[in-house]
């Protein structure tokens, strides 16, 4: 869960934001100073990390490129990760005023930080336990033809409750985000719903493939009325994992069930 990227823009942004003494960034500030750097799901600083840099990303480059091209800059997060990370470090023309101060990126920084305590308390209250990253970044496992066509205008009523309440699970709250090893990235046009994970995890003991181990978000079924649909989701979330078993004898002594599929 530890993000390097977030280490290094922490300890660029605290001497800007200590220097001021507006009250929202003196909410913020001892979070960041006393953060560890890991998105746990406990985590209230990874929730005022996220949030400030997707709005200094935005304060930097939106009144420059202009809308149209700054969504197709940020559809891919690395594009902004790795510009933005560079320029953060060094004077640079993208965060100065147009007589050329380049202190502008301080205010940048300030501004950014207290829109995004500001959006915390709109959406949380005033109460800072509930800023964790937990109640921000979350999962849902959703059939993806069906939900995109449940989040159709004219899509029915019937089909929205039943992709939700049926072929849905979630959601969860998750840890981590795009810049860790356990990467849940979320869409930045769409924050923070996470979008992309490993949609497998696999052990293999090549010595003894019967010690091999496996675990896969939602379950061995995509079948929603069995027992088998999502019966992997907790030990996915978890870390844990399943005996994978390469053992025909064990296998055969499994009881199944069979189903016929008929036009």
């Amino acid at each position: 869960m530890f993000s390097h990227h977030a280490k290094d823009l922490t300890e660029i942004i605290i001497p800007v934001l200590s220097a001021s003494s507006d009250t929202l960034i003196q909410i913020a500030l001892p979070y960041l100073q006393n953060w560890d750097f890991n998105y746990t799901e406990s985590a209230t600083a990874a929730s005022l990390m996220d949030g400030f840099f997707l709005k200094f990303v935005e304060n930097v480059f939106k009144p420059h490129l202009g809308e149209t091209v700054f969504n197709s800059f940020t559809q891919l997060e690395n594009f902004p990760i790795r510009v933005t990370t560079k320029l953060i470090r060094e004077p640079s023309i993208w965060m100065r005023t147009i007589e050329g101060d380049f202190t502008f990126r301080d205010s940048l920084i300030v501004e950014s930080m207290r829109s995004t305590v500001n959006e915390l308390y709109q959406e949380f209250g005033a109460n800072t336990t509930e800023w964790r990253w937990e109640n921000r970044h979350t999962l849902t496992l959703s059939p993806p033809l069906f939900s995109q066509a449940a989040k159709e205008p004219e899509s029915s009523e019937a089909l929205k409750l039943i992709v939700n309440n049926v072929l849905s699970k979630g959601p969860y709250p998750v840890g981590g985000h795009s810049m860790t090893v356990n990467n849940t990235q979320y869409d930045w046009h769409d924050p923070y719903g996470q979008v992309l994970g490993a949609s497998i995890r696999r052990i293999i003991d090549l010595s003894n493939l019967s010690k091999s181990e496996s675990v896969i978000p939602t379950g061995q079924s995509g079948n929603p009325l069995s027992d088998h649909f999502g019966d992997q989701t907790e030990l996915w979330l978890s870390g844990k994992y399943r005996i994978f078993e390469h053992n025909n004898t064990v296998s055969e002594q499994v009881r199944f069930r069979t189903m016929e599929l008929n036009p």
